[in-house]
Protein backbone atom coordinates (compact mmCIF):
# COMPACT_ATOMS: atom_id res chain seq x y z
CA UNK A 1 0.00 0.00 0.00
CA UNK A 2 2.68 2.37 1.05
CA UNK A 3 4.27 1.11 -2.40
CA UNK A 4 1.77 2.31 -4.29
CA UNK A 5 1.33 5.69 -2.57
CA UNK A 6 4.80 6.37 -3.24
CA UNK A 7 4.84 5.53 -6.80
CA UNK A 8 1.30 7.37 -7.28
CA UNK A 9 3.52 10.97 -5.86
CA UNK A 10 6.32 10.45 -8.13
CA UNK A 11 3.97 9.88 -11.14
CA UNK A 12 2.73 13.49 -9.78
CA UNK A 13 4.07 16.23 -11.48
CA UNK A 14 6.16 19.13 -9.84
CA UNK A 15 3.00 21.28 -9.35
CA UNK A 16 0.63 19.00 -8.45
CA UNK A 17 2.97 17.91 -5.78
CA UNK A 18 3.13 21.68 -4.55
CA UNK A 19 -0.38 21.82 -4.92
CA UNK A 20 -0.96 18.83 -2.42
CA UNK A 21 1.70 20.25 -0.41
CA UNK A 22 -0.37 23.31 0.33
CA UNK A 23 -3.27 21.71 0.95
CA UNK A 24 -1.71 19.71 3.62
CA UNK A 25 -0.23 22.85 5.31
CA UNK A 26 -3.88 24.36 5.22
CA UNK A 27 -5.08 21.27 6.32
CA UNK A 28 -2.76 21.18 9.55
CA UNK A 29 -3.47 24.83 10.04
CA UNK A 30 -7.32 24.49 10.17
CA UNK A 31 -7.35 21.41 12.60
CA UNK A 32 -5.11 23.13 14.62
CA UNK A 33 -7.04 26.18 14.89
CA UNK A 34 -10.18 24.10 15.53
CA UNK A 35 -9.13 21.47 18.04
CA UNK A 36 -6.17 23.92 19.77
CA UNK A 37 -6.77 27.94 19.42
CA UNK A 38 -10.70 27.69 19.20
CA UNK A 39 -11.64 26.35 22.23
CA UNK A 40 -8.47 27.94 24.25
CA UNK A 41 -10.37 31.47 22.81
CA UNK A 42 -13.62 30.50 24.07
CA UNK A 43 -12.83 29.45 27.24
CA UNK A 44 -10.60 32.42 27.74
CA UNK A 45 -13.88 34.88 26.89
CA UNK A 46 -15.88 32.85 29.41
CA UNK A 47 -13.22 33.47 32.10
CA UNK A 48 -13.21 37.03 31.36
CA UNK A 49 -17.10 37.30 31.56
CA UNK A 50 -16.69 35.62 35.11
CA UNK A 51 -14.41 37.81 36.35
CA UNK A 52 -16.34 40.56 35.75
CA UNK A 53 -18.77 38.57 37.99
CA UNK A 54 -15.87 37.96 40.71
CA UNK A 55 -15.02 40.97 40.63
CA UNK A 56 -18.46 42.26 41.56
CA UNK A 57 -18.99 40.02 44.46
CA UNK A 58 -15.23 40.99 45.42
CA UNK A 59 -16.60 44.74 45.49
CA UNK A 60 -19.92 43.34 47.63
CA UNK A 61 -18.03 41.43 49.93
CA UNK A 62 -15.05 44.27 50.55
CA UNK A 63 -17.90 46.70 51.59
CA UNK A 64 -20.00 44.29 53.52
CA UNK A 65 -16.32 43.69 55.87
CA UNK A 66 -16.05 47.91 55.73
CA UNK A 67 -19.33 47.86 57.07
CA UNK A 68 -19.09 45.11 59.61
CA UNK A 69 -15.99 46.85 60.89
CA UNK A 70 -17.56 49.93 60.97
CA UNK A 71 -20.55 48.31 63.25
CA UNK A 72 -18.63 46.18 65.23
CA UNK A 73 -16.69 48.50 67.77
CA UNK A 74 -19.81 50.29 68.02
CA UNK A 75 -22.25 47.59 68.67
CA UNK A 76 -19.22 45.84 71.01
CA UNK A 77 -19.02 49.17 72.95
CA UNK A 78 -22.66 49.71 73.20
CA UNK A 79 -23.31 45.98 74.51
CA UNK A 80 -20.10 46.15 77.02
CA UNK A 81 -22.28 47.10 80.17
CA UNK A 82 -23.58 44.32 81.44
CA UNK A 83 -27.15 46.46 83.15
CA UNK A 84 -26.95 47.43 79.81
CA UNK A 85 -26.88 43.77 78.50
CA UNK A 86 -29.24 42.41 81.42
CA UNK A 87 -31.48 45.33 80.73
CA UNK A 88 -32.00 44.25 77.08
CA UNK A 89 -32.74 40.35 77.98
CA UNK A 90 -35.29 41.27 80.67
CA UNK A 91 -37.07 43.30 77.72
CA UNK A 92 -36.91 40.49 75.06
CA UNK A 93 -38.22 38.21 78.12
CA UNK A 94 -41.39 40.67 78.98
CA UNK A 95 -41.59 41.00 74.49
CA UNK A 96 -41.85 37.18 74.24
CA UNK A 97 -44.13 36.70 77.11
CA UNK A 98 -41.53 35.03 79.28
CA UNK A 99 -41.39 37.49 82.30
CA UNK A 100 -43.93 35.68 84.64
CA UNK A 101 -41.51 32.12 84.51
CA UNK A 102 -38.35 34.20 85.43
CA UNK A 103 -37.43 32.91 89.12
CA UNK A 104 -33.69 35.25 88.91
CA UNK A 105 -31.45 37.14 86.88
CA UNK A 106 -28.03 37.60 88.29
CA UNK A 107 -24.92 39.49 86.80
CA UNK A 108 -21.68 38.25 87.26
CA UNK A 109 -18.15 39.84 86.33
CA UNK A 110 -18.77 39.05 82.41
CA UNK A 111 -21.87 36.57 82.98
CA UNK A 112 -25.50 36.50 83.38
CA UNK A 113 -27.47 33.84 84.86
CA UNK A 114 -30.52 33.20 84.35
CA UNK A 115 -33.13 30.90 85.98
CA UNK A 116 -36.86 29.89 84.52
CA UNK A 117 -39.20 28.12 85.81
CA UNK A 118 -42.17 25.95 84.52
CA UNK A 119 -41.74 27.59 80.57
CA UNK A 120 -42.88 26.48 77.45
CA UNK A 121 -40.10 24.90 76.01
CA UNK A 122 -40.67 26.10 72.14
CA UNK A 123 -41.59 29.95 73.76
CA UNK A 124 -38.03 29.29 75.32
CA UNK A 125 -36.20 28.00 72.31
CA UNK A 126 -37.41 31.21 70.21
CA UNK A 127 -36.74 33.69 72.86
CA UNK A 128 -33.48 32.28 73.29
CA UNK A 129 -32.46 32.27 69.54
CA UNK A 130 -33.76 35.68 68.82
CA UNK A 131 -32.38 37.16 72.40
CA UNK A 132 -28.68 35.66 71.08
CA UNK A 133 -28.76 37.27 67.78
CA UNK A 134 -29.87 40.62 69.40
CA UNK A 135 -27.28 40.88 72.05
CA UNK A 136 -24.49 38.58 70.25
CA UNK A 137 -23.96 37.50 73.83
CA UNK A 138 -22.81 33.54 73.76
CA UNK A 139 -24.04 30.53 75.94
CA UNK A 140 -21.41 29.50 78.52
CA UNK A 141 -23.45 27.13 80.22
CA UNK A 142 -26.75 25.58 79.93
CA UNK A 143 -29.25 23.41 82.11
CA UNK A 144 -32.92 22.22 80.67
CA UNK A 145 -34.67 19.95 83.23
CA UNK A 146 -38.19 18.58 82.48
CA UNK A 147 -41.00 19.50 84.18
CA UNK A 148 -42.71 16.89 86.76
CA UNK A 149 -46.18 14.92 86.11
CA UNK A 150 -48.12 17.25 87.94
CA UNK A 151 -46.70 20.21 85.34
CA UNK A 152 -48.29 20.49 81.98
CA UNK A 153 -46.29 18.81 79.26
CA UNK A 154 -43.69 20.83 76.99
CA UNK A 155 -42.83 22.54 79.76
CA UNK A 156 -38.90 23.07 81.27
CA UNK A 157 -36.98 24.61 83.96
CA UNK A 158 -34.06 25.85 82.37
CA UNK A 159 -30.60 27.67 83.61
CA UNK A 160 -28.33 29.13 81.49
CA UNK A 161 -25.14 31.31 81.93
CA UNK A 162 -24.80 33.83 79.05
CA UNK A 163 -21.46 35.26 78.30
CA UNK A 164 -20.44 38.79 76.86
CA UNK A 165 -20.06 38.97 73.72
CA UNK A 166 -16.58 41.39 73.97
CA UNK A 167 -15.59 38.95 76.09
CA UNK A 168 -11.60 37.04 75.05
CA UNK A 169 -11.79 33.63 74.69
Amino acid sequence: MIETLVQRWAALSVRERQMIGAGAVLLVIALLWALAYEPAAQGREKLLAERANWQADLARMDALVAQARQLGPGASAEATSLEALRERLEASLVAAGLSAQVQSIRTGSDLIELRLKSVPAQAWISWLDAALRETRMRVGSLSVEREGPPAPAGRVTVRITLDRPDKRV
